[in-house]
C-alpha cells in the first residue's frame, strides 16, 4: 500500500467519500472521529498526511493542529484541513493554528488527491535534499 492519509471528521459518510478517492490513487486511508481520537491514531499509526474537519465535537480542528505542531514528532506533519466553513477568517485561523492548507465543502475528488500528492512530493524532495 502506499503512504497512510488519516482522515478525522465526525461525519463517517465524508470520510468514507476521502477514502475512496484516495484510495484509488494509491493511497491508505485511517479514519478518526474526532480530534482526541484522530491525536491517538498519529501516534498508533504514524500517518503520512493528516486532512482535519474544522468543527467536530471533543476536540475540534483548531484545537487538534495545534496540538499535532505542539508535539515535536508530529511538528512537521503535513495537515489538510477540510471545512464547510469557508469565511475569510476561519480560513486564516486554521492556517495560523498550523494547517498547511485549507479545502472547502463541497470539494472535488481531485482536487483533495492532488493536493495530498503535492504535499507528499515536497515531503520526499525534503527527505532527499534537505
Amino acid at each position: 500500500m502506499g503512504k497512510r492519509i488519516l482522515v478525522i471528521d465526525d461525519e463517517p459518510d465524508l470520510v468514507h467519500l476521502v477514502s475512496i478517492f484516495l484510495g484509488a490513487a494509491g493511497f491508505e486511508v485511517i479514519g478518526a472521529d474526532n480530534g482526541r481520537e484522530g491525536i491517538e491514531k498519529i501516534e498508533q499509526v504514524s500517518p503520512d498526511l493528516v486532512i482535519c474537519d474544522m468543527v467536530m465535537p471533543n476536540m475540534d480542528g483548531i484545537e487538534t493542529v495545534k496540538a499535532i505542531r505542539a508535539n515535536p514528532r508530529t511538528r512537521s506533519l503535513p495537515v489538510i484541513m477540510l471545512s464547510a466553513r469557508g469565511q475569510t477568517e476561519d480560513v486564516n485561523r486554521a492556517l495560523t493554528a498550523g494547517a498547511n492548507d485549507y479545502i472547502i465543502k463541497p470539494f472535488r475528488g481531485a482536487e483533495i488527491v492532488e493536493m495530498v500528492k503535492r504535499y507528499l512530493s515536497q515531503e520526499q524532495l525534503t527527505e532527499i535534499c534537505p
